[in-house]
């Protein structure tokens, strides 16, 4: 008989971990974009909440889609937050835990992630919670990078138009 069931936890733990990866990939490639190639060889390797209050500085002082960018720094406050939350889950694991204060029709005890070290837990519920948070943080980083380089793409073709010039042409010019 198994104390706590982490085959119900695996799913979700995974997700988790599988979503702050995606934003450790976007952000690494975004600074990479916003930073001279001597700089990001320096801030590559730092914590993810060091990376987003560079990106925060960074983006709140440029001016190229403002609109875009606050939705952005909204988006990694967020996730910022949630970064306490995946640390607990990748450095602890799912172990009973009695409750002190609980009501009388409530289990004095369940299954949750556990912090030895700030005695935080995660139920299950939590879980689920935070994985539907991060996941929708996830999709609205990349929708905004979609959103950007869209416009990036209609600001070109603008370019084309004014100029005479056809994507025919511009391919051959590549030709030469």
């Amino acid at each position: 008989m198994k104390i706590v069931d982490i085959e119900k936890w695996a799913p979700h733990v995974g997700m988790f971990m599988l979503e702050f990866g995606a934003v450790e990939s976007f952000t690494r490639s975004l600074l990479e974009e916003l930073t001279p190639p001597l700089i990001y060889k320096h801030i590559k390797e730092m914590a993810l909440s060091n990376k987003i209050k560079i990106i925060t500085d960074i983006l709140k002082c440029s001016e190229e889609h403002p609109d875009l960018h606050q939705e952005l720094i909204q988006a990694y406050k967020h996730i910022d937050e949630l970064t306490e939350i995946r640390n607990i889950i990748a450095h602890n694991t799912v172990k009973l835990v009695f409750w002190e204060n609980h009501e009388p029709e409530e289990s004095p005890c369940d299954e949750a992630l556990y912090s030895d070290k700030n005695s935080k837990t995660i139920t299950l519920d939590e879980m689920q919670e935070h994985n539907a948070n991060l996941s929708a943080l996830v999709e609205t980083l990349y929708r905004i990078d979609g959103t950007k380089r869209g416009r990036r793409i209609a600001k070109d073709l603008e370019y084309f138009k004014i100029s005479g010039l056809t994507l025919s042409d511009w391919s051959n010019l590549s030709k030469e």
